[in-house]
């Protein structure tokens, strides 16, 4: 409601997620599940102003921080609902990477949730291979270079496996 692109972004991320659910074999309540939190995987942004999301240049240190407060954010708001507390969780575990260098609490690995490992490769393909304020899409190619130098250091290496077998595959993912 409050910024189209965020919402357009969140749609895409959401059918994403459910084609990275299904790759990864998980049952179809799962894979709705995943679409669901990737739909609302960015809600703390709603409380992130406007003119910092919408910068077309480079972010200030500040700005940063102030951007990086949207998993905390969107924590709060849905654990304050019933039956939210494991999609709470997810959320605020989207922007962890999978060698501890991610926010909010440094987690690695197997310690970041399933779901929050399969939304942070579903986010940052559509960050690639969306129009940014700041940037143009990524080519197909620097894009499946991303996820393969990546894989390991900022994203799971067996989510980025199975998407890329996916991606190699499919001529029209761009």
């Amino acid at each position: 409601e409050k910024n189209r692109r965020e919402e357009q972004h969140s749609q895409r991320v959401s059918e994403l997620c459910r084609l990275l659910g299904s790759l990864l074999e998980l049952g179809e309540s799962r894979q709705s599940e995943l679409a669901s939190i990737g739909l609302l995987h960015d809600i703390g942004k709603v409380a992130i102003d406007e003119q910092i999301l919408n910068k077309p240049g480079t972010l200030s240190s500040e700005e940063l921080a102030e951007i990086r407060r949207h998993p905390e954010i969107g924590y709060r708001i849905l654990s304050s609902v019933s039956d939210m507390a494991d999609m709470a969780e997810v959320v605020l575990s989207h922007h962890e990477r999978w060698d501890g260098t991610g926010y909010p609490r440094g987690l690695a690995g197997e310690e970041i949730p399933l779901y929050s490992r399969i939304i942070l490769v579903a986010d940052a393909f559509d960050a690639m291979t969306s129009q940014r304020a700041y940037r143009a899409p990524l080519s197909r190619e620097k894009v499946l270079q991303e996820l393969r130098n990546n894989a390991g250091t900022q994203f799971d290496p067996r989510v980025v496996e199975k998407f890329l077998s996916y991606l190699e595959s499919a001529e029209d993912f761009m």
